[in-house]
């Protein structure tokens, strides 16, 4: 279990161990993080059973949960705030009249905030899943072949597994990142079209790229690389397009 921010600093003061700055700061934001989601999460405990924002409030704090996970504060604590504004909105319903153009318009913004922050999760789980994959079926080839006289011509073949994902870079997780802090309604839409051409270059990669056809269907270990990623880019296509 990773260190907390006191517990570090217990260390640099006892042993003189040397900490980067950066990790310290790291460290710091996820104490802040922990914090205010466990105020939020004890503040909606407090509402009635049947509150109706329940789900929405929920839906946010296990968002920020995966953004602080993967270390991104930014939308994280983002999230958070958003959390909290649900819980200052009244727990029943009021009669207001209808909103003016500009608060749907804001609704809408909300909206593809959301899309975004969905999208680069699901993208960055898909990504972290194929890589486990490819490096769970390099571990079973070694442990198959290690006693080959000839193993090292083999470990040369293992080895290029290493750069079979390398066409699916950081480019769409960053574009996606973009879009989320974008302040306008039109940098959202110009983004959001850059983020839809990498997906289809990095679907057109896929459709290309042999060997990683050639994972799932190997003899040696059942693993489940193309396949996930092709569903995940189909499903991002379909809400970015």
């Amino acid at each position: 279990m990773p260190l907390t921010l006191d517990e570090t600093n217990s260390l640099v003061a006892a042993l003189g161990l040397q900490v980067p700055p950066t990790v310290l700061e790291a460290k710091a934001r996820a104490a802040e993080f922990k914090s205010r989601r466990e105020k939020l999460a004890a503040e909606a405990a407090s509402k009635p059973a049947d509150w109706r924002l329940k789900k929405n409030f929920d839906d946010l704090l296990n968002r920020a949960q995966g953004f602080a996970d993967n270390q991104q504060f930014d939308p994280a604590l983002t999230l958070l705030n958003d959390s909290q504004q649900l819980l200052s909105q009244p727990d029943a319903p009021t009669n207001e009249p209808e909103l003016p153009a500009s608060s749907s318009s804001s609704q809408q913004t909300k909206g593809e905030k959301v899309l975004f922050a969905q999208a680069r999760l699901k993208w960055d789980a898909a990504r972290k899943q194929a890589r486990s994959e490819v490096e769970k079926l390099a571990a079973a080839l070694r442990a198959e072949f290690q006693r080959e006289p000839d193993f090292s011509a083999i470990e040369v073949s293992i080895q290029k597994f290493a750069g079979v994902l390398e066409g699916l870079d950081e480019r769409l997780l960053d574009k996606l990142d973009e879009a989320y802090k974008a302040t306008s309604p039109e940098a959202e839409q110009a983004l959001r079209r850059q983020a839809a051409s990498i997906v289809k270059e990095h679907q057109a990669f896929i459709a290309g790229n042999e060997l990683l056809k050639g994972l799932d269907t190997n003899p040696i270990l059942p693993v489940q690389v193309e396949a996930p990623l092709k569903q995940s880019l189909d499903e991002l296509a379909g809400q970015l397009g």
